[in-house]
């Protein structure tokens, strides 16, 4: 975020000090934004992004790349799971969810122990590819994966740089693909990628006096 400090004291309402050092290992990473192509000319209506991330996903598992896919709806999510476990169950490898899970979903709605074991799963390598919401954006202890895809701009720079840093291992570069959708603000990124690298993360607000909150 772009005012830690602010935002602790308006939290604790006292004078706080910032940490701004970062000692922690920065692995090499590759970022890439793909824009899907054009499929209808006239009226300018590109190739989903989930049919994009349904063609590229199964190669990267297949590669060997343990993957976190962030999908925009829990709906999404779903539908992803089910298009890229039939893509990855097809080649015979028994990657897909009838050999074990080694494709899952992770969202909202699960019981506590399904999570658990989907994170656990993550930590030990059994699990190669989780789909996602912004359930596991942040505050989720699941290790470091080789690659992260997003399907579609989340909507602001934090939860953009919080989603693609779940890919970087120490050992090793990674993987951060953004598929863009084809609303207006997910072609402004594709058209004017440097946005991501020049802009600041977006402000927190919070009113600690507000009595609802």
């Amino acid at each position: 975020m772009a005012n830690p400090g602010e935002l602790a004291e308006r939290l604790v309402g006292r004078p706080v000090s910032l940490v701004t050092d970062n000692g922690a290992p920065a692995p090499m990473r590759r970022l890439v934004i793909l824009n899907p192509p054009v499929v209808e000319p006239r009226l300018g209506i590109r190739r989903s992004a989930s049919l994009e991330a349904r063609k590229i996903v199964p190669q990267l598992v297949r590669s060997g790349s343990q993957t976190i896919v962030f999908g925009q709806t829990r709906l999404q999510v779903e539908l992803l799971l089910n298009y890229l476990d039939r893509e990855i169950e097809a080649d015979g490898r028994g990657l897909g969810v009838a050999h074990g899970g080694a494709v899952r979903a992770y969202r909202g709605g699960y019981l506590p122990l399904e999570r658990r074991a989907i994170e656990a799963g993550l930590r030990s390598g059994a699990v190669r590819c989780v789909v996602a919401t912004s359930a596991l954006e942040l505050g989720i202890d699941i290790g470091r994966l080789d690659s992260a895809v997003l399907v579609g701009y989340p909507g602001t720079i934090a939860s953009l740089w919080q989603r693609l840093g779940r890919a970087g291992r120490r050992d090793g570069a990674a993987l951060q693909l953004l598929i863009t959708g084809g609303g207006p603000l997910d072609q402004f990124i594709a058209k004017h990628p440097e946005f991501l690298l020049e802009q600041s993360p977006e402000r927190a607000f919070v009113d600690p006096d507000n009595l609802l909150i």
